[in-house]
Parts: C-alpha cells; structure tokens; sequence
C-alpha cells in the first residue's frame, strides 16, 4: 500500500512540476524566427538504444540532407554523437540535472525554445514525458513529430496529455518488433520509403594501443543496468578459464566504475591472466577497445551493440525481460559483418519487461540469466574462436 502511494505521490510531483517549469516556457518564453528550416532530432535514451538507432540516424540524415540538424542526446553520448558527424550541431542534455535540478531545466528548455526550431522529430518509441515529450514542448516548433508508441515509459493519461503535444505522430506496429525494424518503420513514416533496416555501423579510431593490449585479446563486459541481468563472476571465471587454455588469448575485462567489483571477482575467481580496464575508457575509447577484439562475452548490455557496430563477434548472455525487441537482431537488408550471437534459457515468462514474477533476492539475477550454463556460452564462444563464420543473415543465431 505505502509504495503505490509513493508511486502516485512521484507522478503527481512529476505533473507539478512540469505546470510550474515546462507550461510557462511554453507559454511565455519567445521563439527566434530562423531561415534555415532548423530541425532539432530528440534522442536521450540509453547507449544501446541509440547505437541501434545510428542505423536510421544515417537514413534520416540523408533524407534531410539540405536541412540543419541539431541533436539532443544524454550528454553521457554526445562525445560520441559529435565525433560520428551525422549531425550539424550536437546539444548534451543531462537528464538527472533535468529531473532534479528546477533551475537547470528551466534554463535548458528556454535555450530550446529561443533556438527558434522548424520541425521538432522525437524517434523514440518508448517515450517519456519528463524528458523527450517535454523538449518537444518546449521547442514550439511549426512540426513536431513523433512515434505513435507504447507505454513502456509513460502512464496511459501522461500520454493521452503529450500526445497533443505532436502534430503528427507515427503510425507504428503495437506486436513487438524489433529495435532495427522499428526505427526503420518511423523514418518510412517520416517519407523515406525505400529505407531498409540493416547493422549500425561506428567509426574506429585506434584507442586500443593505448591500453597496451596484445592482440588477439577477447573482452569481458559483466556488467548490466541492472543486478538482474548480470551472469555471475564465478561464471564468467570458468569461462575465462576455459577460453585461456582453449586458445591462449589475453582475456581484457572492460566495464563502468560500477563494475569493477565484479571484475575483482573474476579476477580473484579465475586461473586465466586478466587485465582490468572497468573504469578506465570513455566510451570512444571502449567502442575502439572492442573494436580490437577477437570477440566480446557480454550480459544484455549496450556493450553488445556497439561490438556489432564496429564487427566484432559478439556472445551475449541474455535474459528473456525484452526478449526480441532488442536481441536478436533481425535486419531488412544483408550485412557482411557477424551479427551479435544470443544464448538464453528458454521460458514461457519470455517478454516480462523485466517485472520477473519469480522472488528475486536483492542483488541476484533472475532464472532466465542465472539458469544459463557455462557449457552453453562455450558452445556459442568456440565456433568464434576456430573462425567459424556467425550468422550474417536477417536475423541472428539463437542458443538455449
């Protein structure tokens, strides 16, 4: 009872707050006319999900290739964003200081609304009103369009009250699709008809040498937004184990700051020589780290994407939360690089959002992730290792 009136005490708190901030700038605060037909592209989810969507990013680019576009994106991406170069400005938005700092957001949304844009695109299909329905808002823009989407992120009123917001929003399939062919669904809606979905693809740019690594190495990613997802250090310490003696590879754990309790355990778990750079990359640096890479193992993290976008094999540890919107991938068109491999543990709960109906103890993973066996993740790891060639069709190969 006192956490569902928590939950209806943060959503009424949600709405306060934007009728004290979001309204008035709406309302008050004056638009520069521009020439230029600016368009600003709103993107702040996760780094998986923007990595999946640079695919369609480059479609959009080309479809509006005479336009100024300016991109919103977590600022924790916008190192990266610039250095991709789709995009004539790039504007790092932090949503914490967005959601927690009043002064902050007050000024943020009047920089928005002075930049005077044409037509505002959220792509996103999981929206969220305190963030990307909120900047559209706040644009003002002649044309703000955005997906027809679900509510993964957002209340069934929260929407019907943004939804207003777009004067046109994009029809979309409401049957689970996946990630690839959903962003190539709304820029066919936006008019470019003939785009296919394929692998996104990032630019490399020799970060590797400066860590020292000796190639062929294979990295290790045990991290996961969340505890339910992660494969356990004891694990991933015999995997290690096996991969050191099979092929004699450097083994390279990467990871966040977060991580690097669990990469000490690894460590301490395993006989295999490790080195440990948790921590230690920016996200430049990593996607050129994994880019150097004989093959990645990975919990259901963005590290996954980013290995398939600059061809790096990839074995991933999947739970079944969001089961085939993000993995596997299925594309429209054929790729010539491997497409990431997933190994789970079938059941029937498959596509819960993550809301496990199984008790799950603080800090432990759910039976769909902990159920996976060592042997399982061999069996898709050593195909990689003797260069078996990984699926490259429409879709990726599955092992349960």
């Amino acid at each position: 009872m006192f956490v569902k009136l928590w939950i209806l005490a943060s959503h009424f708190l949600l709405l306060l707050l934007m009728l004290i901030i979001d309204l008035p700038v709406a309302i008050f605060t004056s638009r520069h006319s521009t020439q230029d037909k600016s368009i600003c592209v709103i993107r702040l989810d996760n780094i998986g999900d923007f990595i999946l969507w640079l695919d369609a990013a480059k479609g959009m680019r080309k479809f509006y290739h005479d336009r100024t576009l300016v991109l919103f994106v977590d600022k924790a991406l916008s190192e990266l964003a610039s250095d991709i170069g789709l995009w004539d400005e790039v504007w790092p938005i932090d949503r914490r200081q967005m959601k927690l700092n009043p002064l902050y957001r007050f000024k943020m949304l009047c920089r928005v609304r002075k930049r005077g844009f044409d037509t505002a695109i959220q792509p996103t299909f999981s929206r969220e009103l305190l963030f990307g329905d909120a900047l559209v808002l706040a644009t003002g823009a002649s044309k703000r369009i955005g997906s027809v989407g679900d509510l993964s992120n957002i209340l069934a009123w929260q929407k019907k009250i943004s939804d207003r917001w777009y004067t046109q929003l994009i029809p979309a399939k409401q049957e689970p699709l996946m990630e690839l062919l959903r962003n190539a669904e709304f820029l066919r809606g936006l008019g470019y008809n003939s785009f296919r979905a394929q692998c996104p693809q990032l630019p490399m740019h020799q970060h590797s040498r400066e860590y020292s690594l000796e190639s062929p190495y294979y990295l290790i990613f045990p991290g996961a937004s969340d505890s339910i997802k992660k494969w356990t250090a004891a694990s991933y310490a015999q995997l290690t184990d096996w991969l050191f003696e099979y092929s004699g590879y450097q083994g390279v754990i990467c990871g966040a700051i977060a991580d690097q309790v669990d990469a000490e355990k690894i460590q301490r778990y395993s006989k295999a020589p490790l080195k440990n750079l948790t921590g230690c990359t920016s996200l430049s640096e990593l996607s050129d780290v994994i880019a150097g890479a004989r093959l990645l193992i990975s919990n259901d993290t963005c590290a996954v994407h980013i290995a398939a976008a600059v061809g790096t094999p990839v074995v991933c540890i999947l739970g079944g939360g969001h089961y085939r919107r993000f993995l596997p991938y299925q594309i429209e068109q054929s790729c010539d690089i491997p497409l990431p491999m997933s190994v789970i543990h079938s059941m029937s709960c498959f596509g819960c959002n993550w809301q496990c109906c199984y008790d799950v103890l603080p800090n432990q993973s759910v039976p769909c992730v902990a159920q996976i066996t060592v042997e399982s993740v061999i069996e898709a790891v050593k195909p990689v290792i003797d260069s078996t060639a990984i699926c490259k069709d429409s879709r990726s190969d599955v092992i349960e």
